[in-house]
């Protein structure tokens, strides 16, 4: 039996013409035994590859009612626009806390949900816009 370490002497024709019957151990070198039971080792070809994990579902965030869709008081039907008293607010003040918003407009300070006058009432105060409400119609008016 063959084993690693082993040193073979080539035969054929351009070998010497000294005939080997055995095969000696290298000198030096200690031999290692050869297990019985080789490790299986896999086949490229046959393991599947992991799955990929599903895409992700990114759902659509709730529409929420803003300017675009709410109108600009200048586009509102002229017989609302005519009722409506002169809408000049001297102050105006967004930040991010809800409470800390305001308008001055007739020389009052007018908060969020507050009344700025007879069947007008001033709703949300955006950045750019203030949402009121005039007789039930939600309008916009920019800053």
């Amino acid at each position: 039996m063959i084993q690693p370490g082993d040193v073979a002497v080539p035969t054929g024709p351009d070998s010497p013409d000294t005939e080997v019957t055995e095969l000696a151990p290298m000198a030096g070198k200690d031999t290692m035994p050869i297990p019985d039971v080789m490790p299986e080792v896999p086949n490229p070809a046959m393991v599947t590859p992991p799955a990929e994990a599903p895409a992700p579902v990114i759902e659509p965030a709730p529409a929420q009612v803003t300017a675009p869709t709410l109108p600009v008081y200048t586009d509102l039907p002229y017989s609302l626009r005519r009722d409506l008293p002169v809408l000049r607010f001297s102050t105006y003040r967004y930040h991010d806390d809800p409470g800390q918003r305001f308008v001055v407009y007739q020389e009052r300070r007018v908060s969020e949900q507050g009344v700025l006058g007879q069947e007008l009432w001033l709703r949300e105060i955006h950045p750019d816009y203030l949402v009121l409400d005039f007789r039930g119609t939600l309008f916009t008016v920019p800053r």
